[in-house]
């Protein structure tokens, strides 16, 4: 299925909640394709759909939420408030077909472990925790499902820390670039622009001078930052 063309359907305004349409060869999710037909019915009555402007706060650290977020286009940034006042610091992003997923799911409800914003403009699914739940109890392969994708945001987490602490720190630049070409990438190349120094500064656990200093390098040498 073709999601941009399904989503610049459904989402016509940002910032509208609204259930999804019905479609029986709709899915919200790869994990979701192998439920049957009916349970995949009614889990598309319980999902909402948002559509966030680029900055746009989803979640804060702290908040109760009842819903679950998965990506379906756009990018998020996950954040936590540093414990010396020096503001929030980036540690992940959530791009499309990806959750972003509480701590604990035995509760109906949750209070956000960090702070979510759009990156990117995004359409977000907004999934009833009690009905992922559910599903877990039901189906073991959605449960696997589940902890191999927190599992693969646990090894990217680690990576990123390993990067942070040994390498050099245009080495590092160099890397987050190349991560976000990949999660983000731009038609004309590279990352989408669109993604601030400030972003990619705090992801990378430097100045945003630091990271404009490079851009500069970068275009001096001649070399062309696509987006």
């Amino acid at each position: 299925m073709n999601f941009r063309k399904y989503f610049s359907h459904v989402a016509t305004s940002i910032g509208r909640s609204r259930k999804t349409p019905y479609s029986p060869t709709m899915y919200l999710h790869p994990l979701t394709r192998h439920l049957p037909q009916f349970e995949r019915d009614d889990l598309q009555k319980l999902v909402s759909i948002k559509s966030y402007k680029r900055n746009q706060r989803l979640l804060a650290n702290g908040e109760k939420s009842e819903r679950i977020l998965c990506v379906a286009s756009g990018l998020l940034r996950v954040s936590l408030v540093c414990n010396d006042g020096g503001g929030e610091v980036i540690t992940d992003f959530v791009r499309r077909e990806e959750f972003f997923l509480p701590q604990v799911l035995q509760n109906d409800d949750f209070d956000s472990a960090a702070t979510v914003v759009a990156a990117l403009p995004s359409d977000v699914y907004e999934i009833p925790l009690s009905a992922v739940r559910a599903l877990c109890i039901k189906y073991p392969y959605f449960t696997i499902g589940l902890l191999e994708h927190e599992s693969k945001r646990l090894g990217a987490l680690r990576m990123q820390l390993q990067r942070v602490t040994t390498c050099p720190t245009e080495k590092l630049i160099d890397c987050v670039m190349h991560e976000l070409a990949k999660i983000a990438p731009s038609e004309g190349g590279g990352y989408d622009k669109r993604i601030s120094q400030a972003n990619i500064a705090s992801y990378a656990g430097v100045s945003r001078e630091v990271v404009n200093k490079k851009m500069k390098s970068i275009e001096s040498r001649g070399l062309e930052i696509k987006g």
